[in-house]
């Protein structure tokens, strides 16, 4: 897959979808994912480039430039 990640919820409704344009992985060709059960908040990607850990199901997201927040947030 050269398009990134795609997020579907339990029930097949689409939630999201993660690229190198708005998350810090390098590239959008996705190779493997592994997440451990122990720890669910956890999703490791393997891309071609890097792997990369993004946090699911946690109450909040990143708030960085790729989000079009530029200066500084108190």
């Amino acid at each position: 897959m050269d398009d990134g990640l795609f997020e579907f919820d339990k029930s097949g409704k689409y939630i999201g979808h993660w690229t190198a344009q708005n998350t810090n992985m390098l590239d959008n060709s996705v190779y493997a994912l592994y997440g451990d059960p122990k720890v669910n908040s956890e999703l490791w990607i393997c891309t071609t480039a890097s792997i990369t850990k993004i946090y699911v199901n946690l109450p909040f997201t990143e708030i960085s430039e790729k989000e079009g927040v530029k200066g500084s947030i108190n």
